[in-house]
C-alpha cells in the first residue's frame, strides 16, 4: 500500500488548510456530543459555523479545482493517482460540509422566526429563555468583517433568508430621514429589496453608503439580492402559471429587472473609475435579457 506519510507529502498548502478545518469542525461536533445536556455558548458556536462556511467557500471558489489537474513532474504514477483521488474526495467533502452547515443555519433561522411569531401571538412563557436571533449574529459578523460578505453569499443559497440578510444589511447603513410618515410622497419601505433599490436614486445616499461599506460589498449585496429575489419571483411565477395568473408574475419580474438596472446604473455613475465586478456584470446581463424576452 502507498504510505500515508507519502500521500501527505504531496498535499499542498490548500489541502492542508482544509484538513485543519476538518479537525476544527470535528472538535465542534465532539464538543456538542460531549456536552450533552450542559449549556454551550450558542453565540460562539454560530460564529464558528460562519467562520467555517466562509473558509470553505474560499477554498471552493479560490481555485481549488486547479488542484484536480495532474502536475507534470517526476512523481510516480501511483503518487499522482493518489493525489487526484484525494483532491476529488476532498472537493466532495467541502461541498457536503457547506451544505450541512447551511442546513443548520437555515433550521435555526426558521426556528427564530417561529419563536418570534409565537412571541407576538403570546404563546411564549418565561420558561422559553430568550437568545440572540441568528440573523442578528450573521449581520454583526458580516458588518465586522466585510471581507466575509462575498464568501458567505457565494455559499449561502436559501433565497428567502439570503434576501432578508441582504435587505437588513443594507438597511443598517442606508441613510434615513429623521422624520418619516407613510403619507409622505417620498416614503420608502426599507424592509424590502425593492425599497432598498429605490434608495439608490439618491446620489448623496449612495456616496454615504459607499463610504460606510465599500464599493465591492455594495455590488455583491445588490447582485446577490437580485439573484435571490429573482429566484423567489421565478418560483412564484411557476406557481402562477399553474393557477392562471401568469401576467402578474411576468410583470413583477420585469419591474424587478428595471429597478435593479436603474439602481445599479445610479450606483456606478457616482464614480467614473469604478470597476464593475463580474458578478455585477452577470446580474445586469441577466436583468437585461429578462426585460428583452418578457417585454
Amino acid at each position: 500500500m502507498y504510505p500515508v506519510d507519502g500521500i501527505c507529502m504531496h498535499l499542498d498548502s490548500t489541502l492542508k488548510a482544509f484538513l485543519s478545518l476538518l479537525v476544527f469542525f470535528q472538535n465542534i461536533c465532539f464538543m456538542l456530543s460531549w456536552q450533552g445536556s450542559r449549556k454551550i455558548n450558542y453565540k460562539s458556536l454560530m460564529k464558528d459555523c460562519l467562520a467555517i462556511i466562509c473558509q470553505l467557500s474560499q477554498l471552493l471558489h479560490g481555485g481549488f479545482s486547479n488542484h484536480l489537474e495532474l502536475q507534470q513532474s517526476s512523481q510516480s504514477k501511483l503518487s499522482r493517482n493518489c493525489h487526484v483521488a484525494l483532491s476529488l474526495s476532498l472537493l466532495e467533502v467541502l461541498k457536503d460540509t457547506c451544505v450541512s452547515i447551511e442546513k443548520l443555519l437555515v433550521m435555526i433561522m426558521n426556528l427564530d422566526m417561529a419563536r418570534k411569531k409565537a412571541d407576538t401571538e403570546g404563546h411564549t412563557t418565561r420558561a422559553d429563555s430568550p437568545r440572540t436571533p441568528l440573523m442578528e449574529i450573521i449581520l454583526d459578523e458580516l458588518a465586522y468583517n466585510k471581507d466575509s460578505v462575498p464568501l458567505f453569499f457565494k455559499t449561502f443559497s436559501e433565497p428567502k433568508l439570503k434576501l432578508e440578510i441582504v435587505v437588513q444589511y443594507l438597511a443598517k447603513y442606508i441613510t434615513k430621514p429623521s422624520v418619516r410618515t407613510r403619507k409622505s410622497s417620498d416614503y420608502i419601505e426599507y424592509a424590502t429589496f425593492g425599497g432598498a433599490l429605490k434608495c439608490f436614486s439618491n446620489k448623496t445616499g449612495i456616496k454615504s453608503l459607499m463610504k460606510k461599506i465599500g464599493v465591492d460589498v455594495i455590488q455583491f449585496l445588490l447582485a446577490h439580492g437580485f439573484q435571490a429575489q429573482l429566484s423567489i419571483l421565478s418560483n412564484g411565477n411557476a406557481d402562477a402559471n399553474i393557477s392562471g395568473d401568469k401576467e402578474g408574475g411576468v410583470g413583477a419580474l420585469v419591474d424587478l429587472c428595471h429597478a435593479f438596472i436603474s439602481a445599479f446604473n445610479n450606483f456606478i455613475s457616482t464614480d467614473a473609475h469604478m470597476v464593475i465586478l463580474s458578478i455585477g456584470k452577470e446580474a445586469l446581463f441577466t436583468a437585461a435579457t429578462i426585460i428583452a424576452e418578457k417585454s
